[in-house]
């Protein structure tokens, strides 16, 4: 699971994510949404973008065309514990991300959320 320590909370978190994403070279670009939960399944708001890819130069027609998009999650946390980043592509879930937030000096405490 991935962690992110801070000094104090509340505060400003930058959580890095790589999507990787395959569509058809002639596809319209795909709208992208992705939903940060906090503890208890808070809701601290979402991103939404489009996701298209340009094929490369061997590319062959019909073959799916692979994208890697590097996202930066920034949001202020107000509570330690569980949080995930929802992701979603023409409305449906594809997947989850999970990490907790933790407080320095606290890492024998039990994460809760």
């Amino acid at each position: 699971m991935n962690q992110v320590w801070v000094a104090e909370l509340p505060t400003d978190v930058v959580f890095p994510v790589l999507c990787r994403v395959g569509v058809l070279e002639n596809e319209e670009p795909a709208p992208l949404r992705i939903e940060l939960l906090g503890p208890e399944m808070s809701s601290y708001g979402e991103l939404e973008t489009e996701l298209a890819a340009t094929p490369a130069p061997d590319h062959r027609p019909g073959d799916e065309v692979p994208a890697i998009y590097p996202i930066e999650l920034r949001f202020a946390v107000a509570r330690a514990g569980n949080h995930s980043a929802e992701i979603y592509t023409d409305g449906r879930h594809q997947t989850s991300v999970f990490f907790v937030v933790r407080v320095e000096g606290e890492e024998d405490a039990l994460v809760s959320g």
